[in-house]
């Protein structure tokens, strides 16, 4: 092996002298040595070479040479990109990267916790401690490309309900409900989608329903509610009170508020099989209501929204401005959005009892709407989707693509899903308004001549599957249920760094 040549005497000499400086000498040596250089014949190559000497004892690995804590302050400026960047610096900088202590704000800013951590927990059987905050960020990660982009995942699709119209769909912690004319809901398993139990008991057909926990709340054309244990499967109360069709429940804890077709609205407290009272003073059928625990929002066909305390069964407000029916509701916080048959959408202050927007800008009847951090989505019979910042009253996207009535939407984190009379499913993005892609057609290939088009009618979606329940056009004895579950295979785990 070639070794360098040591160096002269006079300059092992030199250098030993030099070192013998005190510290203000060498750096005053140091500068004039600096400043000669040019002045040599040749002297801007040995100020390349001074340069090119010194470089790599000038670099320090700050991340690695700093504590801890310091290190992770200065990473924590990062986004996820910068992150990731910084993890393919060296494999110091990796492990630092990597501490869920960074992770953490990506998590919760899109409640991961809340929405992708049960699903690891049940569909793959993972264990609190068992995974990191940036692994559960890199598991939401793999599912919204599975949404977005690759391979759709195959497409499940039972007949249900004999052929009856599924009137309503509810993804809950033990599987899927469908409801139907047929008086009957069942529950099917989100892993097999086999069909895991039938809920028998409604003489009428099942118009509505809503789940807490382990258990199931459910409204029928026979004027009843049936409250249900989704663990036993057992009928635990039938509910009775209401002269009419049981049309809307909400469901917050263990009190459930319910609206009928004979204008009231009633509270029950479903562990005891009770009722708690009863709201009146619409005149005509009570079509929506939102419940959040301490407050009702309810909707009427007699034009008004109107706001309840509950445990008092007092009206707080009666909204006015609606000139037809009023057919959808959300609520958030002191904030409430009605839609109606007039092709308006109002924003309402519950506090004030006044009217804070009038959203003009669809065609027809706004029956769907979905409301969270202060965004509003709306789909309408006039093909389109809107979305709406409520603070404002300003229309921030109008998504175009449907060709036929939106019949159903739903909002999951950044994404829109909606479906409509055209037989299709579609997936926008809810911050920028741009379409995604097409998640299903049920007419391709088109049906052959003389057989009606098939139509979705519900969507529901949760962070890893989509449930349509789908029908024929004009045809209310024909339906199915379609599943797609977008869960990547623990295989297809990735590093997201």
């Amino acid at each position: 092996m070639d070794h360098e040549p040591a160096p002269a005497p006079k300059i092992s000499a030199w250098i030993a002298e030099f070192a013998s400086w005190e510290p203000d000498d060498q750096n005053a040596a140091l500068n004039l040595l600096v400043d000669e250089l040019p002045k040599r014949t040749g002297g801007f190559e040995l100020v390349s070479a001074l340069r090119r000497a010194t470089r790599h004892h000038l670099r320090r690995d700050f991340i690695r040479l700093l504590p801890e804590e310091l290190a992770l302050k200065i990473l924590s400026y990062l986004d996820v990109s910068g992150l990731c960047a910084a993890a393919a610096v060296s494999r110091e900088w990796r492990a630092v990267a990597s501490h869920n202590q960074l992770w953490r704000p990506f998590c919760e800013a899109e409640r991961i916790k809340e929405t992708i951590v049960p699903i690891l927990r049940s569909r793959r059987g993972l264990r609190d401690g068992l995974f990191s905050d940036k692994q559960a960020y890199e598991q939401y990660r793999l599912l919204q490309r599975s949404w977005c982009k690759g391979p759709l995942p195959p497409r499940k699709e039972v007949q249900a309900h004999a052929g009856h119209v599924i009137t309503c769909l509810l993804i809950t912690s033990h599987g899927l409900v469908s409801g139907s004319d047929d008086k009957t809901l069942r529950l099917w398993d989100l892993d097999t989608k086999s069909e895991i139990f039938t809920f028998h008991g409604h003489s009428g057909g099942v118009w509505c329903c809503a789940a807490s926990g382990d258990r199931l709340i459910s409204g029928s054309t026979d004027h009843t509610l049936r409250v249900w244990h989704l663990v036993d499967h057992r009928c635990e109360h039938m509910l009775t009170g209401h002269t009419s069709t049981v049309r809307c429940v909400r469901l917050a804890g263990d009190i459930a508020v319910s609206g009928s077709r004979d204008a009231t609205l009633r509270v029950w407290d479903i562990r005891a099989g009770t009722c708690l009272g009863v709201l009146t003073g619409h005149q005509e059928s009570v079509r929506c209501l939102e419940y959040d625990g301490r407050i009702v929002v309810s909707g009427s066909y007699d034009f008004t929204v109107r706001v309840w305390e509950p445990t008092t069964c007092r009206a707080i407000h009666t909204l006015h401005g609606h000139t037809n029916r009023v057919y959808s509701l959300q609520f958030e916080g002191s904030v409430a959005c009605s839609g109606s048959l007039d092709m308006t959408i109002r924003v309402w202050d519950i506090n004030m009892g006044v009217c804070l927007h009038l959203l003009h800008g669809h065609q027809s009847l706004t029956g769907l709407m979905n409301l969270s951090n202060g965004v509003l989505v709306s789909g309408n019979s006039d093909t389109t989707l809107r979305v709406w910042d409520v603070a404002t009253g300003r229309c921030l996207h109008t998504l175009h693509g449907h060709t036929s009535a939106v019949t159903c939407l739903s909002v999951n984190g950044q994404y829109i899903t909606s479906c409509s009379d055209d037989g299709t499913v579609r997936l926008w993005n809810l911050r920028t308004g741009q379409f995604v892609r097409t998640i299903a057609d049920f007419n391709d290939p088109p049906p052959a001549a003389g057989t009606d088009h098939l139509v979705v009618w519900r969507v529901q979606c949760s962070a890893d599957i989509l449930a349509c329940a789908v029908g024929r056009h004009n045809n209310n004895h024909s339906s199915m249920l379609a599943l797609m579950d977008f869960l990547p295979a623990p295989e297809d785990a990735m590093d997201i760094t």
